[in-house]
């Protein structure tokens, strides 16, 4: 097994990332700006030196699920239940409002009315990943706005699976009518938030209780790593994303009094 062609893309991802961090504060721009320009110079429809391949996408993933994982943390399942009305009412509005803009935009261009909805939805998302940027680097992430927009973003998270499945049955490759997938993902979705109230509140507070006997800080690492991946891979395997398990992950440690302790140990995967 030659291991060098699996390795490349991550030298020169972080190679990239390096430089676009390196160049963000004399440019005074986010450096999550220069990582995407990096991405799209590099990528498939650049200079091809990123392959479009497992690894790409691997990576990928996981860069999503830790930063979902991150943003679990500072959600506990209360502070879930506290923000239901930003995660019920004002995700649904922004979602809806923004949705229903582009889709008559894309109408209006000549898009048949089913691809111009899921155009329009799809655009009405937002980036985790350069939203959760910005706030942090205002220090926003706790204050009203911060908290705010993080509660849309897990609804767009969550919303981004519905569109997934609306996607899939335009594209005829289902056999299972539209309505049914839609009550199903529901249905999953809530099964995942029930399991995650029950595993935090019984299973994964006595296991730190447990683990912090041994007074060994690598542990702690090891366990962080052990819940985001096991979650994650859970929703997947349920038909769900696996950032949407990675969030419930975070979420189930928010629980317990070593949620700073497991901040601190995962800072370096952020």
């Amino acid at each position: 097994m030659n291991p060098v062609p699996t390795l490349v893309p991550i030298i020169v991802l972080l190679f990239l990332g390096m430089a676009a961090m390196l160049l963000a504060k004399p440019t005074r721009s986010s450096p999550i700006v220069g990582y995407v320009l990096a991405g799209m110079a590099v990528g498939p429809q650049g200079l091809a030196l990123i392959p479009n391949g497992d690894t790409t996408h691997l990576l990928a993933e996981l860069g999503v699920v830790f930063l979902l994982f991150d943003i679990g943390l500072t959600f506990s399942l209360q502070h879930v239940w506290d923000a239901r009305r930003d995660i019920l009412g004002l995700g649904p509005v922004q979602v809806l409002l923004c949705g229903t803009a582009f889709s008559a935009i894309a109408a209006w261009l000549g898009l048949p009315l089913p691809y111009a909805v899921v155009v329009g939805a799809t655009l009405s998302m937002s980036s985790s990943a350069a939203v959760i940027q910005t706030l942090a680097e205002r220090r926003q992430q706790s204050c009203p706005v911060g908290l705010t927009a993080t509660a849309i973003l897990v609804f767009q998270d969550i919303a981004a699976i519905f569109l997934l499945i609306l996607l899939t049955s335009l594209h005829g490759s289902t056999h299972v009518s539209l309505a049914s997938a839609l009550l199903g993902a529901a249905a999953r979705a809530a099964l995942a938030f029930l399991a995650a109230v029950v595993v935090g509140r019984y299973v994964i507070g006595s296991l730190f209780d447990l683990l912090s006997r041994s007074r060994n800080d690598e542990i702690f690492t090891a366990t962080a790593l052990l819940v985001v991946l096991t979650t994650a891979a859970a929703t997947s395997m349920i038909g769900l994303s696996l950032s949407l398990g990675a969030f419930l992950g975070g979420t189930i440690i928010a629980e317990t009094p070593y949620r700073q302790v497991i901040q601190t140990e995962i800072r370096p995967f952020r």
